[in-house]
C-alpha cells in the first residue's frame, strides 16, 4: 500500500466515515495509546520497539528501559534521556510525543525514524572520493550539535551509528542516553531541564569514562567529566571526519584499555599520513577539531559546521573516470617517446648551427619538469596548488620555443650573408628552424593536455576561499 493510500486509509479509521452520525472512537491514551508491533533495537540501557500510535495511526519509536534494571542511577538516566530528546526541538533530533510508564516500566515515545545507519553507508565507500560525499551529512549532524550546544546540552556519543540517513535527505542524530546538560542552558530559550526537577543532578553528575573508544576526546577518555562541554562534540565530529577521509577510525584496536590510553592523549597516526591524497584544506580542518587541547579547537559545532560549508562551497570533488585516467597515463608516456625520440634527432644529425640545436634542448628540459610537476600534482590531489605554474611552464615552452626559431633563422640569415655556398645554408636554417616550430608546437600541446587532463581529475578550490576565513576567525 503506497503511503497516501495508508494515511487516507487512518483518516478514515480514527475520524470516522463522511457523513456518519455516530461520533469518532476515543483517542487512545497513556500506556494504551501504543500497540507494539516488533522490537527493532537493544542497547545497554532498554530496549527500542516499533509500535503504531492509535491516536494518529501513525508508526512510532517507543524506548523502554531493561525490564529487569533495579539501578535507581539507570532509572534516573533514562528520564535525563527522555526530558533532553523532548525538549530538544529540532529537525535533527527525533520528536518526543508522550513518555509514562508501561506495566511497571518507564518508557517514552517518539518519531520512528526510517532510513540507513551512517556506518552502515560508510562501510559501503571503498574509496575516498566515494567518501567524500558523506560530507554534507556531517554538516547537518553539526549544525543539529549547534542548536544542542546553544541549549546547553553536550551529545557525547557522536558515531556513525548513532546518526540516521532518512530516505529524503534528512540526516537525524540519535541516542541522547549519556547526554550531559551544562548548568540550565539555552539562554532566551530556556533550561533544558528546570534546576527544580529531581533528576538535574543526575544530567550534570561525574562519573567514569562514557562515550565509544574509537572517537573519545581526551578529557572523555581521562574521565575528567567537569572538563566536557560543546568542544568535546567538536572533537568527536573530527573523529567522524578522520573516519570519513582515511576509511577507519582514528583509534583502531580490540583491546578497550589500549584504546582509551590512545585516546587520552589523542595518540593517532597524522590525517596528512593516514590519508596522503585527501584536500590540504580539510586536514587542516579535522586536525584543528581534533586538537588535544579544547582551546585549540573550534568553539563549538556551529563554527565547524560554517568551516565545512566553506569548503565545500569552495570544492568539487570530481571522481575520475577510467578513461580519464588512461589518457593521462598514456599522454605521459608519449611525452617520455616524443623527448626521447626528438633529443636522438637533433643530436644525431648534428646540424650546421648547432647553436640553434642546444637551444632545442631548453624546451625539453621545461618539458620534463611540467612532466614531474605534473605527476605530483596528480598523485597528491592538488596539494601543492602547481597547476597554475603547469599552465605557466607550457606557455613558456611555447615562448622559448618562438624565441629559438626567430633566433635560428636571424643566425641563418647571418651566415648567409657571409658565405658563398649561402643556398646550403639557407636550407639547412629553414629544417632546423621547422623542426624546432614542430617540436615546440609537439611538447607545447602535450603540456597542455596533462594541465586540461589535471583539471578534471584534481579537485578544484578557491585559492582564497572562505575556509581559510573561518579558521582565522576560530582562532580569535
Amino acid at each position: 500500500m503506497k503511503d497516501s493510500e495508508a494515511l487516507a486509509s487512518t483518516i478514515a479509521a480514527v475520524a470516522g466515515e463522511p457523513g456518519s452520525e455516530e461520533p469518532p472512537p476515543p483517542a487512545a491514551h497513556g500506556a494504551m495509546r501504543f500497540d507494539v508491533i516488533r522490537e527493532i533495537g537493544r542497547g545497554g540501557m532498554g530496549r527500542v520497539l516499533e509500535a503504531t500510535d492509535a491516536q494518529f495511526g501513525r508508526r512510532v519509536a517507543v524506548k523502554e528501559l531493561a525490564r529487569d534494571s533495579s539501578d535507581i542511577g539507570a532509572v534516573r538516566r533514562f528520564v535525563v534521556e527522555s526530558l533532553v530528546t523532548g525538549n530538544l526541538e529540532h529537525p535533527g533530533i527525533p520528536a518526543v510525543y508522550e513518555r509514562g510508564v508501561r506495566d511497571g516500566v518507564p518508557y517514552y515515545a517518539m518519531r520512528h525514524v526510517r532510513g540507513r545507519p551512517f556506518s552502515e553507508v560508510l562501510a559501503e565507500r571503498r574509496t575516498l572520493a566515494e567518501r567524500l560525499t558523506l560530507l554534507a551529512p556531517i554538516v547537518q549532524v553539526a549544525n543539529t550539535l549547534g542548536f544542542a550546544h546553544d541549549r546547553g546540552v553536550v551529545h557525547r556519543d557522536v558515531k556513525p551509528e548513532n546518526i540516521m540517513l532518512a530516505p529524503h535527505g534528512e540526516v537525524v542524530l540519535l541516542d541522547w542516553g549519556i547526554a550531559k546538560v551544562r548548568g540550565t542552558g539555552g539562554g532566551e530559550l530556556g533550561p533544558i531541564i528546570p534546576e527544580s526537577h529531581p533528576v538535574a543532578a543526575e544530567a550534570t553528575r561525574e562519573g567514569a569514562v562514557v562515550g565509544t573508544p574509537a572517537y573519545l576526546s581526551p578529557e572523555q577518555a581521562s574521565g575528567k567529566t567537569e572538563r566536557i562541554d560543546e568542544r568535546t562534540d567538536v572533537f568527536a565530529l573530527g573523529a567522524l571526519l578522520y573516519h570519513v577521509i582515511a576509511g577507519r577510525p582514528p583509534y583502531a584496536g580490540t583491546n578497550m584499555a589500549t584504546l582509551i590510553a590512545a585516546a587520552s592523549e589523542a595518540s593517532f597516526e597524522p590525517l596528512s599520513r593516514a590519508a596522503p591524497e585527501a584536500p590540504a584544506e580539510l586536514v587542516a580542518l579535522v586536525e584543528k577539531s581534533m586538537a588535544r587541547l579544547p582551546d585549540d579547537r573550534f568553539q563549538s559545532a556551529g563554527e565547524l559546521a560554517d568551516a565545512l560549508e566553506a569548503f565545500l562551497s569552495g570544492s568539487v570533488l570530481r571522481r575520475p573516470s577510467k578513461f580519464v585516467s588512461a589518457l593521462t597515463y598514456g599522454s605521459a608516456g608519449l611525452g617520455v617517446m616524443m623527448l626521447l625520440l626528438i633529443s636522438v634527432q637533433l643530436w644525431s644529425l648534428m646540424p650546421t648551427l648547432r647553436e640553434q640545436g642546444m637551444a632545442i634542448l631548453g624546451v625539453l628540459v621545461v618539458f620534463v619538469v611540467h612532466l614531474v610537476l605534473s605527476v605530483v600534482e596528480w598523485r597528491t590531489r592538488g596539494r601543492y596548488r602547481l597547476r597554475s605554474f603547469l599552465l605557466a611552464l607550457a606557455g613558456a615552452s611555447f615562448l622559448l620555443g618562438l624565441a629559438i626559431v626567430a633566433a635560428g633563422a636571424t643566425l641563418t640569415l647571418g651566415a648567409a650573408t657571409q658565405r658563398a655556398d649561402y643556398s646550403a645554408i639557407v636550407v639547412s636554417g629553414v629544417y632546423e628552424s621547422l623542426g624546432g616550430l614542430i617540436t615546440t608546437g609537439v611538447v607545447t600541446a602535450i603540456e597542455l593536455l596533462i594541465w586540461g587532463l589535471l583539471t578534471r581529475m584534481v579537485p578544484v578550490r578557491a585559492e582564497a576561499g572562505g575556509l581559510a576565513t573561518t579558521l582565522r576567525r576560530s582562532r580569535r
